[in-house]
């Protein structure tokens, strides 16, 4: 492990390919050769920030006669133009289902800046929580 993360850090890493149809066989040797190089460059990444405009969620009127706190985790995909991609929200958990029906209603009205790496724009997947109190 140590040495792959010395190989990692100089950006670069050795693979080999083994190619076999049968049993090995510890008499037949074949010299290693290079198959295809891969470059990886190292960028960095710059995470998905939610705008400071969006509204909290509001708290459910079906769970005010118990009063109690809530919570929602919701996971999604945020597109490389900062708009979230609808097929991809998942309810990660919930105190209730009330509670994450609220989280969804707010999500779909939150507004986000795209991830970036480098000068690119690129997807990221995001959770993003919620809670629910109607202590002040």
């Amino acid at each position: 492990m140590a040495l792959l993360l010395d190989e990692l850090r100089d950006a670069s890493a050795k693979f080999e390919l083994r190619i076999s149809s049968a049993a090995p066989d510890p008499r037949v040797r074949v010299p290693p050769f290079t198959l295809f190089k891969g470059v990886f460059p190292r960028l960095r990444l710059v995470d998905v920030r939610p705008s400071a405009r969006n509204m909290p969620a509001e708290y459910p009127p079906e769970e005010r006669d118990d009063g109690e706190d809530g919570q929602a985790v919701l996971r999604v995909v945020v597109g490389a133009d900062g708009a979230l991609i609808i097929p991809t929200v998942e309810v990660i958990r919930a105190s209730s289902p009330a509670f994450a029906r609220a989280a969804l209603r707010a999500l779909f009205g939150y507004r986000f800046t795209a991830a970036h790496a480098g000068e690119c724009a690129v997807p990221q997947v995001v959770e993003v929580p919620f809670w629910f109190s109607l202590r002040p």
